[in-house]
């Protein structure tokens, strides 16, 4: 019977040496994860200047709500509110958000209250600047240029649990083991 508790624990021994041993070794390649994308929502304001207004610039405030993906791909959508100092409000716009992170196309419709049209907008959006076209049903084309609080937008590095961000790669890689 002490032979074979003596085997038992020479074997077991035998086995968490083998392990300590191995415990360095990291063990056999693990895929790479990519990180999710990333929600962006944030309130803006903005001023905007039409060709052939006035000088005083309409005051935008919106909501925008986008998704960065690990390639610095943006989607997603906008609300915004002109006003126009003196007059009230003026247009109400929907839009569609598509493109990089320094620069997105927008494409939406509205409804300008002040001149009593529904309205078309084409736009782009850089690093705090914006321009682009409103076409009013009824009254024709305005055009626009401004400046706003929207930057340029982040990469997600939105790694899952178990992971960091390699900045490098641009993938979550698997934290190391002890």
């Amino acid at each position: 019977m002490h032979k074979k508790i003596a085997a038992l624990l020479l074997s077991a021994g035998i086995a968490m040496t083998a392990i300590d041993a191995l415990a360095g070794d990291e063990g056999p390649p693990v895929a790479p994860v990519n990180p999710s994308s990333e929600s962006d929502n944030q309130v803006y304001l903005g001023l905007l200047w039409y060709i052939g207004g006035s000088h005083v610039p309409q005051v935008e405030l919106g909501y925008r709500n986008v998704n960065v993906d690990r390639h610095g791909d943006v989607k997603g959508g906008a609300l915004s509110m002109t006003y126009y100092p003196g007059m009230g409000f003026d247009m109400l716009k929907l839009k569609g958000v598509k493109g990089g992170r320094s620069a997105q196309g927008e494409l939406g419709v509205g409804y300008s209250i002040q001149h009593g049209a529904f309205l078309g907008t084409l736009g782009v959006q850089g690093n705090h600047i914006t321009g682009g076209l409103d076409y009013l049903f009824g009254v024709g084309p305005k055009v626009y240029g401004g400046i706003n609080t929207i930057g340029k937008y982040h990469k997600s590095d939105n790694c899952p649990s178990g992971t960091n961000y390699n900045e490098a790669t641009g993938q979550c890689d698997m934290v190391g083991r002890m």
